[in-house]
């Protein structure tokens, strides 16, 4: 791993787990980063045309906020599968994640230590709601556990069904509507 100064124009944002920014905080952020330049190096992989963000979009959007054109950065060797894993670890340690956000990463690192794809994940932990495996529950339990996640069940417990999705899609009502209620 290397520190380098990275032109901000070269640097990819790609599919990250953290959607939306509490806009106070990010505030504060590029008023620092105004005053005192960018203190902590945000994490980087190099890809075909230029890097990959790996971990520090706030810092990154901060620096762009400030007009900065280039930001320090440590860029690490990665393959595709580690660049998401290593951006939903960095992510479990941040504050700030809505719920939705979360449950992406934790799906992410499980595809990742189970080595199958996120939608099978979906599906075998949907399955294991009703029917455990040992073959998928004892790992999950050692990766929850590894993490400090607690209970792999409480989790697949978090994720919507068919079901629960139908009846939330149900659920639209008007103000009068609502009058109406008995």
């Amino acid at each position: 791993m290397k520190l380098l100064s990275l032109p901000i124009t070269q640097i990819v944002v790609g599919a990250q787990h953290r959607k939306s920014f509490d806009g106070a905080s990010l505030e504060q952020l590029t008023q620092s980063v105004r005053e005192q330049g960018v203190l902590q190096p945000i994490l980087v992989c190099q890809v075909d045309l230029g890097y990959h963000l790996v971990a520090g979009e706030r810092r990154l959007r901060a620096a762009r906020a400030v007009g900065h054109s280039e930001i320090p950065a440590y860029a690490l060797e990665l393959e595709g599968g580690q660049i998401a894993l290593l951006s939903a670890m960095e992510n479990f340690n941040r504050v700030g994640l809505n719920p939705l956000e979360e449950v992406e990463a934790v799906l992410v690192v499980c595809a990742d230590f189970l080595r199958l794809p996120v939608e099978e994940v979906k599906a075998k932990l949907t399955t294991l709601r009703s029917k455990p495996m040992a073959e998928f529950s004892e790992p999950l339990q050692a990766l929850f556990s590894a993490l400090g996640l607690g209970n792999w069940k409480s989790f697949v417990l978090t994720l919507p069904t068919d079901e629960a999705g139908g009846f939330l899609e149900g659920i639209r009502c008007s103000p009068s509507d609502v009058r109406n209620v008995p």
